[in-house]
């Protein structure tokens, strides 16, 4: 039996909601199928109709998460923020870049604030707004965010009584709280491409990583994949981490960490007390997902 003491907490809650949403789907052609793993750009679950994938996604969250991050860039000669070419976000989109410009604004404003705001952080806060008006302001940046960049519309989150509860990201801020702070951290991960030129020196690290229980490397879609006999005991190092791919799987994608820091805006999100209506609302979108 696969040890499963190793999986992520992320990947369990992912690998529960997306049995939760099989089990209880009464529609015969609409199936539920774990996407994404470790790789942020992709959204977690996807909607599969008669089989056959959809452009069409919930994402998972804990009841406490980070929910999008975008790169700003400190100008010390300007004493102004500048908005990373990188983000995946679209700055041009009209909510998007209502809400960046917003906080663009902000920061400027309270410069020597935010240019130094180290890993600690600070948080974002409109002092004309309330902080419930925060919350939902910031919370329209997230739906646009999952909605354009990784076409979910749906978001779904376990709450301290166990339920499985799905909204939609239109109904975020009724669900959660929302806040924001400026913060430098670490880039996240990239995959290992077929073409990289040091892919047997990448393979030699991953074998390393558990000698014991040495896998079988194989490329899907360009990118490098280890099987494993069992669970790993060991996922990662300093320069790579092993990405679960499915339900208690042996199967990982082989992922680069980055060693870039750079200063993020985050957006993180908390569960509220939930309504008697809002946890049973779930039976109800469950029905409107397609």
């Amino acid at each position: 039996m696969n040890n499963k003491t190793n999986v992520p907490t992320w990947s369990k809650l992912e690998s529960e909601i997306t049995d939760w949403l099989n089990t209880n789907n009464t529609n015969p052609n609409v199936s539920f199928e774990q996407c994404g793993g470790s790789d942020s750009t992709v959204s977690d679950i996807q909607i599969m109709v008669n089989n056959k994938p959809t452009n069409k996604f919930i994402e998972v969250k804990s009841a406490n998460a980070q929910a999008g991050q975008f790169v700003l860039f400190p100008n010390t000669a300007t004493r102004t923020f500048e908005y990373s070419t990188k983000n995946h976000s679209d700055y041009n989109n009209p909510i998007n870049g209502l809400v960046v410009s917003e906080i663009l604004d902000f920061m400027d404003e309270n410069f020597d604030s935010y240019a130094n705001a180290g890993t600690k952080g600070v948080e974002i806060m409109f002092p004309k707004l309330s902080a419930e008006d925060n919350s939902r302001f910031f919370a329209l940046w997230i739906a646009d965010y999952y909605s354009n960049t990784k076409h979910a519309e749906w978001l779904a989150t376990k709450d301290s009584n166990n339920n499985i509860i799905l909204l939609p990201f239109s109904k975020l801020a009724e669900y959660f709280t929302v806040s924001a702070c400026y913060r430098t951290k670490k880039s996240g991960s990239s995959s290992v491409k077929s073409s990289c030129k040091t892919l047997e020196t990448v393979k030699q690290a991953i074998i390393s990583l558990n000698p014991d229980n040495v896998p079988k490397f194989t490329i899907v879609n360009n990118k490098l994949y280890a099987k494993f006999e069992t669970i790993p005991k060991n996922l990662g190092n300093a320069d790579y981490h092993l990405a679960i791919k499915g339900e208690w799987g042996t199967l990982f994608e082989v992922r680069k960490l980055s060693k870039t820091f750079n200063s993020n805006v985050i957006f993180s999100l908390k569960l509220k007390a939930l309504s008697k209506e809002q946890v049973e609302a779930t039976s109800e979108y469950l029905n409107q997902l397609v």
